[in-house]
């Protein structure tokens, strides 16, 4: 939580079940990495509002939740189904809301939100 970059995932829940199951993406964000590192680093950029406090809890649940749709994914049934019917099962689990774990995730954001209040001394409500 010092305020550095530290990491470019997919955000797409498509991009991100594509690579679970070991597909090709169109999506190019990741393979530019190295260039949104380097502007973070740098301070370059508009990238100051990325920064505040508000903004940053935001980014770290979104985070949490790619990572948890990501673990629950990966490690599920589906990944060993191919093409459409790897598709069709997702879009059904999708429906149901099985692909996160929510008791996790809520975990998660719950310890999140008390590091940011001891951190920077407010609540985020």
């Amino acid at each position: 939580m010092g305020g550095g970059l530290i990491d470019v995932k997919y955000i797409s829940v498509y991009d991100v079940a594509a690579e679970c199951a070991g597909f090709e993406t169109p999506c190019f964000v990741k393979s530019m990495k190295d260039k949104y590192m380097a502007i973070w680093q740098d301070g370059g950029g508009n990238i100051d509002l990325l920064k505040e406090p508000y903004v940053l809890f935001h980014l770290m649940v979104a985070s949490l939740l790619h990572d948890n749709y990501k673990d629950t994914l990966c490690k599920g049934s589906l990944i060993s189904l191919k093409g459409q019917e790897f598709w069709k099962k997702w879009e059904r689990e999708y429906l149901r809301g099985s692909l996160i774990n929510k008791n996790t995730f809520a975990k998660a954001v719950k310890e999140l939100h008390g590091r940011f209040i001891k951190r920077y001394e407010i609540t985020l409500s």
